[in-house]
């Protein structure tokens, strides 16, 4: 089995059920375009799987995904090779999606994933994902291996100056002209140092979000939300 990651590009749509970026349709309307287009990206590569969605408003602890999950509202997904017909798809605009992976005493491949928001690397999601890479696997930090993806470089992902106030965010800012610019990918980068994690297991996306026409961005004024499928497959 081998870990394969699906990318939508902006003309597959919106994946989204924000009624901001559909002000003059229904509920009712929103939800059947976003099942609509989940369904047409994933007939592009003739996948028919089952898919748990992880976005910016998923906030409850981790979870592992069993063959009797259909729902989630966790921000970290668990997903084994094991667990049949099943993506786990992250719906982003700017920030980085992340996968741990490795292999549990079994040999078989374990990955958590979710999203990188602000918010969540403020909140210590980097811990918990290590944390509960651990207990699946019992493999060390170093034995995992980090795939962050696509998001902003610094001279676009500005901040505001209140969110700035915070450890994690050191050495990784520049200001210009009264503003604030965040490297997120050295943030990410340290904090993943931090829980010992081995550097040359990093692998990050270097495509910037703000700069390709394929990904939305809110710093360029291309509001929308991209989705990011992972599934394991048959080599």
């Amino acid at each position: 089995m081998k870990l394969s990651i699906f990318k939508s590009t902006t003309k597959d749509g919106i994946f989204s059920t924000d009624k901001k970026y559909f002000p003059n349709l229904t509920h009712e309307e929103i939800k059947l375009l976003h099942e609509v287009t989940i369904s047409k990206f994933l007939n592009k590569y003739n996948l028919k799987d089952k898919v748990l969605i992880i976005n910016d408003k998923c906030l409850d602890k981790a979870k592992t995904i069993t063959n009797k999950t259909t729902s989630n509202k966790s921000k970290i997904l668990i997903l084994k090779e094991t667990i049949k017909d099943t993506i786990v798809g992250v719906e982003t605009e700017d920030d980085p999606v992340i996968v741990a992976t490795a292999k549990d005493e079994k040999n078989h491949q374990v990955a958590a994933i979710s999203l990188l928001t602000l918010e969540n690397l403020k909140n210590n999601l980097l811990t918990e994902i290590v944390d509960k890479m651990i207990l699946e696997t019992n493999k060390a930090p170093f034995e995992m291996t980090f795939y962050i993806g696509a998001t902003p470089s610094q001279q676009y992902y500005e901040i505001d100056k209140s969110e700035i106030d915070n450890s994690i965010f050191n050495n990784a800012i520049i200001k210009k002209r009264k503003k604030y610019y965040l490297d997120i990918r050295l943030v990410i980068f340290n904090e993943l140092q931090k829980e010992i994690v081995d550097p040359n297991m990093m692998y990050f996306d270097s495509t910037d979000t703000v700069e390709s026409t394929d990904y939305f961005s809110k710093f360029n004024n291309n509001c929308g939300k991209n989705l990011i499928c992972i599934k394991f497959i048959d080599d």
